[in-house]
């Protein structure tokens, strides 16, 4: 039987699985989407506050953070047609030092 992906959350890290990182602040910093979807039914929202986001694919994103801290980040795609359905990713854990 095969599952509908409708309801499997999505997957994303730093690459290689990697869910916590430390970075400099200005360094870039990759976020992978490791789950597949339908380009044409879903809709990608990278959640990541305080940072600056260069979309590079529904399945990469560049981060740029300038000040110092830690931050939390997550993916969130929903559905293009049944808008009420919205799949929340796990959550990544980014350091960011001077």
């Amino acid at each position: 039987m095969i599952n509908d992906i409708i309801y499997t959350p999505p997957l994303i890290d730093f690459g290689f699985g990697i869910t916590e990182q430390t970075i400099t602040a200005g360094e870039a910093v990759t976020v992978w989407l490791s789950s597949l979807y339908n380009q044409n039914s879903y809709t990608f929202h990278l959640i990541a506050p305080e940072g600056d986001i260069k979309v590079l694919s529904n399945y990469q994103y560049k981060l740029y953070y300038q000040n110092k801290g830690t931050y939390n980040i997550q993916l969130h795609v929903k559905h293009a047609v049944n808008t009420n359905i919205i799949l929340k990713s796990n959550i990544l854990n980014l350091t960011v030092m001077e």
